[in-house]
Parts: C-alpha cells; structure tokens; sequence
C-alpha cells in the first residue's frame, strides 16, 4: 500500500511540474543580442545604469502595429508580419530573463513582486525607487522578441516606466543583414 501512494504522490508531483513549465518558450540565442541592441541606443542624460524587469511583459495590444509599420510596406512585409505573428504567439506568457545582456551601462534586474510594487503606487514609492537605483532610467520592460520564419526580422515590445505619471512604451523592428542585426524601425505606442 505505501508503494501505491508513494508512486500516486510522484505521479503527482509530476504532472505539476508539467503543468508549471507547460508554457515556458525557451530563449532564442539571439535574444540577448536584440534586446543589448535595443537597450544600448538609449541615450538618455544622466543615466549610468539600467532597472530591468526580470520577467517578459505583454506587448502592447491596442497599438495595431502592423497598419502603422513602414516596413511593412517594402519587401520586407512579408518576414515582418511574421515576426508580428510569432510575438503574439510568444505573448501568452511572461518567461525570467537573466543576466545575460552585453550593455555599455550597468545594470540590475528586479523581481516581479518589487516592479508591481513600484508600479501601483505614489510619487513616494518611487522617490524610495530613485534613492535605491540612483542615476537609472525607471524600470525597462522587455517583451519575448518574435522573430521572422527566416529569423531574418525580430520584433520586441519595450516599456520604460519611470513614475505615477512617465512612461513609454513601444515596438522595436530589427533586420538580419551579413550575419549582424541592425536595428531598422520603431513604432511609438504610448507616452506620459
């Protein structure tokens, strides 16, 4: 009989684990380079190092990216709707980064307990942010990165929140052209 419920319990425990990590997308090797590419343009005065979520966020939904898109326009309009399609894919969960950005700056990630926390709160919360992260942007949200069939085209969605009232947020289009990405566009989806 112990056997029975010694086997029943591991069975158990199994199909949890199962159930837990059922959703998780493994990282693509080239999304680190992406988003090191996205975060080392960001040249805002002051900034000596990066507050990064370190879970993936949802893109932005109501921002209807391929209608506003240039390249989506060109030749590329095809690998492009496919990246589109596969982030919408990738959205449906949130996955942990690491610290494995390759960045000019400095930077730290924070849990997802210490960014709720910051972001439904007052102007005081985040003075207590600005004293324990000095000289930082906010906090920079990035998206799972959706790539093209051909993984020629990476799409990522990117937020950085830095009060009750400041924010951005918006779609970064990259090309693989000779081996290296470039970033090609971005689409503005929201400001404060």
């Amino acid at each position: 009989m112990k056997y029975v419920i010694v086997i029943f319990l591991f069975a158990m425990l199994s199909v949890s684990c199962q159930q837990q990590f059922a959703g998780r997308q493994p990282v693509e090797s080239d999304d680190y380079l992406i988003y090191s590419l996205l975060l080392n343009q960001l040249e805002y005065p002051g900034t000596e190092q990066f507050v990064i979520a370190e879970m993936t966020l949802r893109s932005g939904k109501n921002c209807n990216p391929e209608g506003r898109l240039e390249t989506a326009k060109t030749t590329l309009a095809a690998e492009v709707k496919s990246a589109i399609a596969d982030l919408e894919k990738k959205d449906k969960i949130s996955i942990p980064l690491s610290k494995k950005f390759s960045l000019k700056k400095n930077y730290v990630l924070i849990s997802q307990e210490e960014f709720s926390q910051i972001r439904q709160s007052s102007s005081a919360k985040w003075d207590v942010f600005y004293g324990k992260y000095l000289n930082s942007l906010g906090v920079i949200g990035l998206s799972q990165v959706g790539y093209s069939a051909d993984k020629t085209v990476a799409w990522v969605y990117m937020t950085i929140e830095c009060g009750a009232r400041c924010g951005e947020g918006g779609y970064y289009l990259f090309e693989k052209k000779d081996g290296s990405w470039n970033w090609k566009e971005s689409l503005g989806c929201w400001a404060i």
